[in-house]
């Protein structure tokens, strides 16, 4: 079997379950598994695979249409230019997330010391890390899990960013930080059954559950979040798509002044920036 003959059947099994992005996965799981780019499939379609790598990419192909996601097919996906290592226990990032990591840069300076809250993956400190000057980049999350994945990432991209195991309801940081960012839980617990079978089947509920109204994390950080802050410190964080209002009423009433809101490619408002009055 020849390349052309491969991703005609994988998108046709990919298509018969509906899978509107059939063409572009089974290009993707094909690459993967011969270790080659997509420019060499369109480029080489009458190459030979192996008996042993087509029948890699045909079980590969079923997951896919099982609507498993790609990113966890492949055990990776790429965020702002960079490669990350992803698994069932993280989030996979997503392109709304950048304006999150962009607004955060905006602030940052040399010799400003930044807190993420839930790294999963490691993406936004890692990022952060690697774009920005800041003097030190720490990172928290409950997940021992997420945390191993977070340092392979940060080693893979050789960026030092300082991880930190603990949950965010009992931390107590062990110094004051000029920034911290956040892209915490935020979907409504009542809303996870009703997601994509992509998200709701494979994704970490954990990452997910923002709690009944889906603004649990934006409590105790609007509540916590100024005595972990030096002066004039600022908390960035990403919002779901109709918390807005929500979220800047809940910081508001805990005596934050709204420095921005930032809109995502939608233009939907996705990330806000606080600063506490003290």
């Amino acid at each position: 079997m020849n390349i052309k003959q491969a991703l005609t059947e994988g998108i046709e099994k990919l298509n018969r379950f509906k899978i509107s992005t059939c063409v572009l996965d089974a290009q993707v799981i094909l690459s993967f598994v011969l270790g080659k780019d997509r420019l060499f499939l369109l480029t080489n379609p009458l190459y030979n695979i192996t008996n042993e790598q087509h029948q890699h990419y045909s079980s590969l192909i079923m997951r896919r249409a099982d609507d498993e996601p790609v990113a966890y097919i492949i055990g990776e996906k790429e965020f702002m230019g960079l490669k990350f290592n992803v698994d069932k226990s993280t989030l996979i990032p997503r392109p709304d997330t950048e304006v999150l990591v962009e607004t955060t840069l905006n602030f940052c300076s040399s010799g400003t010391d930044v807190l993420e809250l839930g790294t999963g993956s490691g993406v936004i400190a890692i990022c952060l890390a690697h774009y920005g000057k800041f003097l030190q980049v720490d990172a928290l999350d409950i997940n021992t899990d997420a945390i191993k994945m977070a340092q392979k990432n940060a080693d893979a991209n050789n960026v030092v960013v300082n991880f930190l195991h603990g949950d965010v309801f009992d931390f107590i940081p062990d110094k004051d930080y000029d920034i911290i960012v956040s892209n915490p839980p935020y979907i409504p617990t009542h809303i996870i059954d009703t997601l994509a079978p992509t998200v709701k089947n494979y994704e970490p509920h954990l990452a997910l559950n923002g709690g009944a109204d889906g603004l649990d994390f934006y409590r105790l950080i609007a509540e916590r979040g100024s005595s972990w802050l030096k002066p004039k410190g600022k908390i960035v964080l990403e919002i779901g798509y109709d918390q807005l209002n929500s979220v800047t009423e809940l910081f508001s009433s805990n005596d934050y002044n709204v420095i921005c809101t930032n809109k995502d490619i939608n233009d939907i408002s996705r990330v806000i920036a606080v600063s506490h009055s003290h």
